[in-house]
């Protein structure tokens, strides 16, 4: 039994360290029916973020949104946040938090979205050691050449040229409006009072004090613009708490419209839509 048992821990370590060694670097593609299924990865050491563009459809009409996922990689989870950004908006800003889990080289499971890498996964290119130098040889007969490395086209990396790096560059050069994922990803931030304000509409709301935690959230969601969509989809329980339906109807379908795919706001956006006597 023990023998069984250091078995399964030694695989499990095995495991996790060959997914530890993965870098996540590339294109992805969500594993649903339906549009807007590329998602492009970037990672740099334990810091990963994801930029994905979706054409929704609210009320008859597509619209554009740009979704940047920020996370850390711990294992094979990676949790952070969520950030969206409207065609019409100049900045992103905090959605609501995400989580991911990789369960293979060429497969994740993404904000409960299942993912494919599109194309060869690169393994242990980030954390790879550099190759030890080469040991001292007498220097070769004087009628002998060396051969000179041929350079490569013009516009094409080096073969020695790391592959996330490159490939970052073209994820950059495909969103020309966005210049470096991750340092957008580090300036946008929920304004740490919004943060406190939200917390204490937390209790408020979980107490049951549905009109006084409505009160923390619109403050909340007067700092800073702040306007995402745990924060809207809060105002919108304390709404139904309070039979404001069609109050509920407004911050929800905001809420919606900022995150597509969100079951517990679509879900809370059904009931405010009921019809009442």
């Amino acid at each position: 039994m023990l023998r069984q048992i250091t078995f399964a821990l030694l695989t499990l370590t095995r495991s996790t360290a060959a997914l530890s060694a993965t870098d996540l670097t590339g294109a992805w593609e969500v594993q649903t029916m339906g549009g807007d299924r590329e998602i492009k990865i970037e990672q740099r050491g334990a810091k990963v973020v994801a930029h994905r563009i979706l054409w929704p459809e609210y009320e008859g009409k597509k619209y554009k949104l740009e979704h940047l996922y920020r996370g850390t990689l711990n294992g094979a989870n990676i949790v952070g946040q969520l950030l969206v950004k409207e065609e019409e908006t100049a900045d992103f800003e905090v959605l609501r938090d995400f989580a991911a889990t990789v369960s293979g080289a060429s497969a994740l499971v993404f904000d409960a979205l299942p993912l494919k890498r599109v194309g060869a996964p690169d393994l242990g290119a980030a954390q790879a050691a550099p190759a030890p130098a080469p040991v001292a040889k007498a220097p070769p007969p004087a009628t002998a050449t060396t051969a000179t490395p041929t350079p490569p086209p013009s516009g094409q990396a080096p073969a020695h040229e790391d592959s996330g790096a490159s490939l970052y560059s073209s994820i950059v050069a495909a969103v020309p409006e966005i210049m470096d994922l991750f340092k957008i990803s580090a300036q946008t931030q929920i304004p740490g009072e919004a943060v406190a304000l939200e917390a204490e509409g937390d209790q408020l709301l979980a107490a049951g004090n549905a009109k006084k935690a409505l009160a923390k959230f619109e403050q909340a969601n007067k700092i800073g613009t702040v306007a995402h969509a745990e924060l809207l989809g809060r105002m919108g329980k304390c709404y139904l708490a309070l039979h404001q339906y069609a109050q509920a109807h407004t911050v929800l379908a905001r809420a919606l419209k900022l995150d597509p795919n969100n079951a517990a706001v679509r879900k809370d956006l059904e009931v405010a839509k009921k019809p009442r006597p």
